[in-house]
């Protein structure tokens, strides 16, 4: 099979029938041919090119330098415009030590239980 012969999995093709469905809209005569000189840049490109950028990548990630971003919205905060002052909606009480629905868990206790819903009584 295709699988086999390319070692690629099943799982990176699409789906046979949707794609021949949409390869039915086209007209394969009107396609370029194809440039051998291409795919052989391509090849080179996939198989040298990035294989030397890529140490590089490692590097970078083993490389102790803090690399902040500084300047315009950044000045003044420890972690960026998009945390600093977000103590509220999901990070509301990150740092506590008690859950944060305690806080006012009372209260709406309270409201819950003055519902007083029937048997079979739903409240929406």
């Amino acid at each position: 099979t295709l699988f086999r012969s390319t070692h690629i999995s099943p799982g990176d093709f699409p789906d046979c029938y949707k794609m021949q469905e949409q390869l039915m809209a086209h007209d394969f005569k009107k396609f370029h041919s194809l440039k051998p000189h291409m795919i052989e840049a391509l090849d080179e490109m996939l198989t040298s090119d990035i294989a030397k950028l890529m140490p590089l990548l490692r590097q970078e990630d083993l490389d102790p330098t803090d690399h902040i971003v500084q300047g315009g919205a950044f000045d003044g905060t420890h972690n960026g415009p998009f945390v600093e002052g977000s103590t509220e909606g999901v990070y509301e009480g990150a740092d506590d030590e008690e859950w944060v629905v305690t806080r006012d868990k009372p209260k709406y206790d309270e409201i819950f239980y003055n519902l007083a819903p029937m048997q079979g009584d739903r409240k929406s």
